[in-house]
């Protein structure tokens, strides 16, 4: 397996989602299409890029969209980061979808599918 990541990695990876979440309740200015939550924060073990990963409770359209709309302010988010963490470097944010809720949507839609199936009796 691969090897463990350093405490300070670690510590700065929760720093920076609780930050992108405080500011995502109390300092974001722009519109978003709906509640979004920061799932996890991955950064490298030289701390210069930060992977957010983020999750709506809407559909995975939704979450691409907000996907798009929080990287166009990422200079906001890593201005925010660089105020609250007392760091050489800042790192460098981006967000991503989390895969798992699109998994997680797309079995709902196959247990959909066959739920509707088994009550019109059609046997595929």
């Amino acid at each position: 397996m691969g090897e463990s990541k350093p405490r300070r990695v670690l510590r700065v990876e929760r720093e920076i989602r609780d930050i992108i979440a405080r500011y995502l309740i109390s300092g974001f200015k722009y519109p978003l299409p709906s509640f979004v939550s920061v799932v996890c924060v991955n950064a490298t073990r030289d701390l210069r890029l930060a992977r957010v990963t983020i999750s709506v409770l809407e559909s995975c359209e939704a979450e691409e969209k907000m996907v798009k709309i929080l990287n166009m302010h990422t200079h906001d988010f890593q201005a925010q980061i660089s105020r609250s963490l007392n760091m050489k470097f800042c790192p460098k944010v981006s967000f991503y979808p989390d895969k798992s809720s699109i998994i997680e949507e797309k079995f709902h839609q196959i247990r959909m599918e066959r739920l509707g199936a088994e009550n019109t009796g059609d046997p595929s």
